[in-house]
């Protein structure tokens, strides 16, 4: 909004590339605030809650201005400094190799700091810009296929702010699979980006490393239909879709889901269940309780005379749980494993304790 009237080109962030990022000279221009603040007031009679995406703030500082409620703008908006962990600076088709450090800083930062400063997060893994989830931050082989999606639906499911669930998220769709070609992609900036690979003088070696991040990240990822049934295109429709269904649309799909206990959709209908009586799980404090473990992210959630400890594994390790993590005087609530383990932690394995 407000784009800067000098037209000025973008700075020189990624020296050699024939496009540049221009958020500095499209974003936060200097009349986006009362602008939106007049959008408010026309949304504001029909008691609409807005939310916004904010793509070019990265700190819960800089967020403020746009959801404190104060400022009567919007109520809520996506950030982007979790989903551009695998970004790498200067290099954006060159992936960046996260680990969980990186996520606890994210997810801590956002946690207290929009709490503290009274605004209010939007939480959210996937939409339709960003690739799925499992594939992202957990591994998709048939190996881990649900349990990467299990564990991910219990960690945002234990954050405070709004959740947001994108379709086909609540049953695990995973990314288009590798051997699909080029021409099962639709999204002009994904094929516009592998031509633009393709025609560099770029090594073979780093070709093929920016273009399988490319297709890792590209849109259509989850774009695909929605996986209803084991029927044709997934029960999506009987004619033929604008893309094809992920192959293993006959056992991830709704109805399969729904007849199953043991499902990530069932997972994820207990876990909303268990936040919506628990105000600890969306109002309570945020504390890391292990910041410097490589595998574990585990954290404390307290309200009033409640709390509740989250421990996930974010790895495909078996993994020692530290001792005095979790004490004796614990109510095992929630599990993504039917039978676990006092001592350890399966690979991708959450849980969720009441503090008794």
């Amino acid at each position: 909004m407000f784009q800067d009237p000098s037209y000025s080109d973008a700075p020189i962030l990624e020296p050699g590339e024939v496009t540049q990022p221009a958020l500095s000279r499209i974003a936060n221009g200097p009349k986006v605030h009362d602008c939106i603040h007049e959008l408010q007031q026309v949304m504001k009679p029909f008691d609409a809650m807005t939310v916004g995406e904010v793509p070019s703030v990265y700190k819960p500082e800089d967020m403020l201005p746009y959801v404190h409620p104060d400022r009567q703008e919007i109520n809520m908006a996506f950030e982007y400094a979790l989903c551009t962990l695998d970004y790498t600076a200067g290099a954006r088709h060159i992936a960046r190799k996260w680990d969980l450090s990186d996520v606890r800083r994210v997810v801590g930062s956002w946690q207290k700091g929009m709490y503290e400063l009274g605004g209010w997060n939007a939480i959210y893994l996937e939409n339709h810009d960003q690739p799925r989830s499992v594939s992202r931050w957990t591994d998709d082989s048939e190996r881990y296929r649900y349990d990467g999606p299990k564990m991910l639906a219990l960690f945002e499911t234990t954050l405070s702010g709004t959740i947001f669930v994108y379709q086909g998220q609540e049953i695990g769709m995973v990314n288009i699979p590798k051997d699909w070609t080029m021409e099962d992609y639709l999204d002009t900036a994904t094929i516009d980006t592998v031509n633009m690979i393709l025609s560099s003088s770029r090594s073979p070696l780093l070709k093929r490393e920016m273009l399988d991040n490319a297709l890792a990240r590209a849109r259509d990822n989850s774009r695909t239909p929605m996986q209803w049934n084991d029927q044709t295109n997934g029960g999506f429709s009987g004619a033929k879709p604008w893309m094809r269904a992920i192959p293993d649309h006959p056992k991830c799909n709704v109805e399969y889901q729904l007849a199953d206990p043991d499902s990530v959709l069932s997972f994820w209908t207990e876990a909303i269940s268990v936040r919506k009586q628990n105000k600890a799980l969306i109002y309570g404090d945020y504390d890391d309780l292990l910041p410097d473990h490589p595998d574990i992210l585990a954290y404390k959630r307290s309200y009033q005379e409640s709390a509740f400890v989250v421990v996930l594994n974010w790895s495909k390790n078996v993994v020692q749980i530290p001792d005095g993590l979790i004490r004796s005087s614990v109510s095992l609530i929630l599990r993504t494993e039917r039978e676990p383990d006092a001592k350890s932690l399966q690979p991708y394995e959450g849980r969720l304790y009441r503090l008794v």
